[in-house]
């Protein structure tokens, strides 16, 4: 029996999020140019592609973190750049790959902070700031952890609470950047569980930066390769996972193949030890993945 989330029937309505003719560069040298890119509302999208292609860069842009020096990042039809910082918060929130908390903050402050999108001067803490913390808690099973300090928690915990703290926040997007990095194999899986139940069942529009492929075609609904800062592929994990992809955004021989639990790709290196010297530049087993 397969384990793969249910995919969505029908069109979803939500946030529209989508990149047009982006250039992005850090001083002169330029990481993403020309990109489009548009991100299905209420899916989990996952951008993938070797270090340094410009995945977490993109992420950046989208989250009004990083100026393009042109193109641009729409949310719902407006440029991000256009959306009050306040309300701009309230609708995207991002968990950059290695957030830092103060030292002895407890992980209740911590996803309490999630909710200051919401503060005003005129409206402080309420009855429903409350109550969105106390659902991110439980949605992310740190009830019990709440009262202690992040430092003192595991790499799995620690993660957990951060992203309760983006739960917290109430956006309809979440960007997450490598929300698995650091983490042994069990808390990687424990986090995208977690991560496709924010989908599932509130509805949450989830872009993560994914390294491992086979987690990728698992948790995601939509794929964004990218290589030398431009979109190669982009679709369903079936589409755009191939043995053909693979060697051109990673530069590496591989077999593609069917995940015997989810059915969804799965990606088997070769590596220079376990291939003859004739193979083929990109090798597929027979199936619709290959």
């Amino acid at each position: 029996m397969s384990s793969k989330h249910e995919p969505h029937e029908g069109p979803v309505d939500g946030p529209d999020l989508r990149a047009e003719g982006l250039r992005l560069a850090y001083d002169d040298r330029v990481v993403v140019e020309g990109l489009d890119v548009a991100i299905p509302s209420g899916r989990i999208t996952a951008i993938v592609g070797a270090n340094a292609c410009g995945k977490s860069t993109l992420l950046r842009a989208l989250a009004r973190l990083l100026t393009p020096r042109s193109g641009a990042v729409y949310l719902d039809g407006r440029s991000v750049h256009s959306i009050p910082t306040r309300a701009l918060a309230q609708r995207l929130g991002i968990l950059p790959q290695t957030p830092v908390a103060p030292e002895g903050l407890t992980v209740v402050d911590l996803v309490g902070r999630g909710r200051s999108p919401h503060q005003t001067w005129w409206r402080q803490w309420s009855a429903a700031d409350e109550q969105a913390v106390h659902e991110a808690l439980r949605a992310t099973a740190m009830t019990d952890l709440a009262h202690r300090a992040v430092d003192e928690l595991s790499g799995g915990q620690r993660q957990r609470a951060w992203i309760a703290m983006a739960v917290a926040q109430g956006t309809p997007v979440m960007l997450l950047d490598e929300p698995t990095t650091y983490l042994d194999l069990a808390h990687q899986i424990d986090v995208l569980d977690l991560i496709t139940d924010l989908n599932r069942h509130q509805g949450r529009t989830v872009v993560m930066v994914l390294h491992d492929l086979n987690q990728a075609c698992r948790y995601a609904d939509h794929v964004v390769a990218m290589k030398a800062g431009r979109v190669v592929g982009e679709g369903a994990p079936a589409e755009v996972v191939t043995a053909a992809m693979v060697e051109e955004v990673f530069g590496l021989r591989c077999v593609v193949g069917d995940d015997p639990v989810s059915r969804t790709p799965m990606v088997i290196p070769m590596g220079r030890h376990h291939e003859s010297p004739d193979a083929p530049a990109a090798v597929a087993v027979p199936g619709p993945h290959g």
